[in-house]
């Protein structure tokens, strides 16, 4: 009778066990891509190698990945989209990561780089 007990209680805890593991493997994937519009003054970051970044509606883009760079010399802010996942990380944390952007030169006039 003991042994019966013991074979149903180890019976439970492998049903428990591959339950768990199939909720954890029907976890929701994070949301996105969303496509994001921008425009303005680029700003330089001097962390972590350096940070490109544009803040737009309340949010900070990092743009670090750019083509072709833009020339901050020529003092103008820019306007584009790009693509932001937001399950990737970056080396800047202090911004959403853009990719594929695409990018304009505006007439906004803009501080040092």
């Amino acid at each position: 009778m003991k042994s019966r007990t013991v074979i149903a209680g180890l019976a439970g805890v492998v049903l428990i066990s591959s339950l768990a593991v199939g909720v954890a493997a029907k976890k929701t994937p994070p949301p996105g891509p969303f496509k994001v519009g921008f425009a303005g003054c680029p700003m330089f970051h001097d962390v972590e190698g350096g940070c490109w970044t544009i803040k737009m509606k309340g949010s900070t883009y990092e743009i670090n990945g750019i083509k072709p760079q833009f020339d901050p010399k020529k003092r103008l802010g820019i306007a584009g989209t790009g693509t932001w996942y937001p399950a990737q990380g970056t080396v800047c944390m202090m911004a959403k990561p853009l990719t594929k952007i695409q990018w304009r030169y505006t007439r906004q006039r803009c501080g040092g780089g």
